[in-house]
């Protein structure tokens, strides 16, 4: 059984103990996400912009940021937090599910 559907279980579960079931599906939700996310350390942040071919502060533009925070994260000053760890982990999967379907922007065929 996968760690949402134990979760869910929990939850539905928690009914006949007086905790509201949605509330408890929510909280389990939110512990998954936290969980299965990326810790995005200074370096793989700093490879990840590469790989985009981005600049520090056409990365910030991209990610909601200024280019003084991108240096801080890839210098190891500041750590992504909860929204912005989601939203490289979205960003990740989606280059390389574009990746996978053919070239490097999705345009062109995978040669091999």
């Amino acid at each position: 059984m996968s760690k949402i559907a134990k979760h869910y279980q929990a939850a539905t579960d928690s009914k006949s103990e007086g905790r509201t079931p949605k509330k408890e599906l929510d909280n389990s939700i939110n512990i998954v996400y936290r969980e299965a996310m990326k810790t995005w350390t200074p370096k793989q942040i700093r490879e990840f912009r590469n790989s985009l071919g981005l600049t520090q502060t056409a990365f910030g533009r991209e990610i909601g940021v200024t280019q003084i925070y991108v240096s801080y994260m890839e210098g190891g000053m500041r750590r992504p937090g909860q929204t912005l760890r989601l939203l490289l982990d979205c960003m990740e999967r989606e280059l390389t599910r574009k990746r996978k379907e053919g070239g490097k922007d999705g345009n062109h065929p995978k040669k091999g």
